[in-house]
């Protein structure tokens, strides 16, 4: 035999020979391979929900740093306007860990409708401030939303889009983010000099409220089942709040080291080490402790997704220490307003937007990430070169070339590195992966801010000509103190404060340098794994009762659970992995009885009809839905050549948890079945009670009878874990199968798009028991 896989393609019953591959997998027309089925109006109405978000916390996040100067006068808060920025980073940071869980255990819907509440009231915060106290608090609240919105976006997008596409997609909200990020500055100039800087956090309420809308009506994607009860007590508040005191009190020692205290100063040094502690102890603690830690450390359990995350961290240090301390380097070196910074940063803005979405593309041709990871590291590196050359007399065409290739670089790894992080973990673990992932870019965020403004005031205080500097005290921060007063210095006072500004920012942009450069190094970790072209169901787009077909339109869904016409009618990797096994014997089906409740493409059950040694009776079922049961026989009429007269195979649409006797009366003697073949259908927890119902009463009552569990990685291991422990209680004993991402079956493959070795990845992304009964 030769077994040919075709996922997108049939082969017509005239096939001479039986064939692995003879499953229909869809029965409206199919795009080729690589179209991705076209996406309808409520997936574009979720996706709009998720870029106004997205964009709510862009714009705030660098409009911010053109109004320093003007908002630290104001509020006379010198000497701490760098909490202006590290408040939010350090809240953003804090809270990440929390929303993964919070969004698997409540729906990704409720919890982006608290952030952005949470995002509108700290903005309102901070638009009526009278003091920097009072800002201060106004933007940690805003850090505690923006921070989860930016999580949940990446999150919402990964439940909607399968990795393998979620280049374009990832791409476009790059493109979002870096637009909104680019004109920032500008609009917060423009208030600060023609209005108030007041109305920079005024001009998000009706922005929340635009994005509030089309989350409540829009953001259709599916919430758990369980009471409040049942999922408050799901969360891990103890790690929690380890990790939330230990990210605030290290934050707060590197925010203040060498600025407000020196650096072995007690105040730097207490908090700075207990934050340390505290995040080691939340560590160990989450590794051994909680049954649903806040971080799963198996997202940690390769070199791919180590370096990811490496290269996340460095990319929130190098590009937030660009949006910050570019605009320094205009209004004190070119003398520019809040609004000509802006406008002069926009090189790098425009830039970074467009090749976030080349670098998603690329990837998405290409099918490997590593070297659009490195191609951006080496633009970044030769670009934070290029602009430690700056001098105050530079000219135009220098200051603002020398921006593009560093625009470019980081604008690729805005995009690039979610890839090689997702790529080798389950999509069961996409919540917490991209919780960590963005946790990672937003506390580095903080290490950004706090490192180029400890090298720039450190710079300062040597450089700064002493009759200029002695009017500073100290612990006050002496950058945004001095540019107020540079243009109305008399020369050649004024030369030289400029010539230390550039030479002191200098510094902070061969640092980034060598920070780029390790990036860089650490690409080499990174492992082109074929990326995943599947989503979590669990959390995916919740149609309210209608689905769309391949063109787009309407039909009535199946109940959710038991089937569904978009799942149904492809061929899943557990198939695969079952159909291997019996196809090698490990799954003996010669002259047995074998029964499978939710067939799809039918692949084990036709294996059992066709092996050389066939079962007795294979019967086949899934839910009586006629687009489901076309497909079925469809699969089943192609193969028929193949079948010998000792094998007797049945096709039936079957509801589970409703009467098995018409079932029943298809096996021997009506008395249950050998074998009952279950292939992911564990994804529901909510119609486990069902499926266990049927699998019971129609596994014969022998200690020979066999029942054969399969299920994705994709699917949750608690589901997972649900359904055995029900088994258990039902009187069913389970043996775990090896785990073997080998394609070991004896065929030869060939045709469609999966060879052997692809056949094998497919393989090991799957687990699989096997159960009988325990007491008899």
């Amino acid at each position: 035999m030769q077994p040919t896989h075709q996922e997108d393609a049939t082969v017509g019953p005239e096939s001479p020979t039986p064939t692995i591959g003879d499953v229909t997998e869809e029965q409206a027309p199919t795009p080729p391979a690589s179209q991705p089925p076209r996406k309808g109006r409520d997936f574009w109405l979720s996706f709009a929900a998720i870029v106004v978000s997205s964009l709510l916390a862009a714009l705030d996040l660098t409009a911010v740093s053109t109004i320093l100067p003007t908002l630290t006068d104001d509020l006379n808060g010198a000497d701490n306007f760098t909490w202006v920025g590290s408040a939010y980073a350090l809240a953003s940071a804090a809270v990440l860990p929390l929303v993964g869980g919070l969004a698997d255990i409540f729906g990704r819907k409720p919890v982006m409708i608290g952030a952005v509440v949470l995002f509108c009231l700290g903005s309102a915060l901070c638009g009526a401030a009278k003091n920097m106290e009072m800002m201060i608090g106004g933007r940690t609240v805003q850090g505690l939303g923006g921070g989860a919105i930016a999580s949940l976006s990446q999150i919402i997008v990964s439940d909607l889009v399968s990795l393998s596409e979620r280049g374009l997609y990832s791409g476009f909200i790059s493109l979002v983010y870096s637009l909104a990020a680019g004109i920032g500055p500008i609009i917060g100039g423009t208030f600060a000099v023609k209005v108030t800087w007041r109305w920079l956090f005024y001009l998000n309420l009706p922005i929340s409220g635009v994005s509030l809308f089309l989350v409540v009506f829009f953001l259709r994607v599916r919430t758990p089942p369980g009471s409040l009860t049942e999922k408050f007590a799901k969360i891990d508040l103890i790690g929690n709040l380890i990790v939330i005191a230990g990210t605030t009190l290290a934050v707060i020692g590197l925010t203040w080291g060498g600025t407000r205290y020196p650096w072995t100063s007690a105040q730097v040094l207490a908090p700075l080490i207990i934050g340390l502690l505290l995040l080691i102890v939340f560590v160990v603690y989450e590794a051994y402790v909680p049954e649903r830690p806040t971080i799963p450390f198996k997202v940690l359990n390769n070199r791919t997704t180590y370096s990811g995350y490496i290269t996340t961290f460095m990319h929130g240090i190098t590009s937030i220490s660009m949006i910050y301390y570019i605009p320094v380097y205009y209004q004190a070196c070119h003398g520019a307003s809040p609004i000509r910074s802006g406008v002069d940063g926009l090189p790098n803005a425009f830039l970074v937007a467009p090749f976030a979405m080349v670098a998603g593309i690329w990837i998405k041709i290409s099918k490997g990430y590593r070297i659009p990871n490195a191609t951006g590291w080496v633009f970044a590196t030769i670009g934070f070169g290029l602009l430690s050359m700056l001098k105050a007399e530079s000219t135009f065409s220098q200051w603002a070339g020398y921006q593009v290739l560093a625009s470019i670089g980081t604008g690729m790894i805005f995009s690039a590195p979610v890839f090689p992080v997702m790529a080798p973990l389950p999509i069961s673990s996409a919540a917490y992966a991209l919780s960590f992932f963005t946790f990672l870019r937003t506390f580095a965020n903080t290490f950004g801010i706090t490192i180029s403004s400890t090298i720039l005031q450190n710079q300062l205080k040597k450089k700064l000509p002493d009759a200029f500097a002695a009017q500073f005290p100290a612990g006050l921060e002496i950058a945004y103190a001095a540019i107020p007063q540079i243009p109305s210095l008399p020369e050649p006072l004024q030369s030289e404060v400029k010539q230390a500004f550039a030479e002191s920012l200098r510094v902070v942009w061969w640092t980034m340098v060598g920070i780029s450069g390790f990036a860089l190094l650490s690409t080499a970790m990174m492992k082109d794994i074929p990326m995943g072209s599947v989503t979590d169901e669990t959390y995916g787009l919740d149609v309210k009762g209608k689905v769309k077909d391949i063109e787009g339109a309407e039909t009535e869904d199946v109940k959710e659970g038991k089937a569904n016409t978009l799942l149904a009618d492809h061929l899943f990797s557990p198939s695969l992995l079952l159909a291997e096994q019996i196809e090698r014997g490990v799954i003996p089906v010669s002259g047995q009885s074998v029964l499978e409740l939710g067939s799809g493409c039918a692949l084990p059950s036709l294996l059992c009809a066709i092996s050389p040694q066939p079962a007795s009776t294979v019967v086949i079922t899934d839910y009586p839905d006629d687009t489901i049961m076309n497909n079925l026989k469809s699969n089943v009429s192609r193969n028929e050549l193949h079948f010998t007269s000792a094998c007797n195979v049945r096709v039936v649409g079957y509801d589970w948890g409703q009467s098995v006797e018409p079932l029943l009366s298809l096996s021997p003697s009506h008395a249950g079945f050998d074998i009952v073949i279950l292939s992911d259908l564990l994804h529901f927890d909510q119609s486990h009670d069902d499926l266990l119902s049927s699998l019971t009463r129609t596994l014969r009552r022998s200690n020979s009878a066999r029942a054969y569990v399969a299920a994705g990685k994709y699917t949750q291991s608690c589901h997972c874990d649900h359904f055995l422990e029900l088994g258990r209680k039902a009187g069913l004993s389970w043996s775990t199968g090896e785990e073997d991402p080998v394609w070991r079956g004896s065929m030869e493959v060939s045709g469609g798009s999966l060879d052997r070795e692809q056949l094998g990845i497919r393989k090991g992304m799957c687990r699989w028991w096997t159960g009988r009964w325990d007491h008899l």
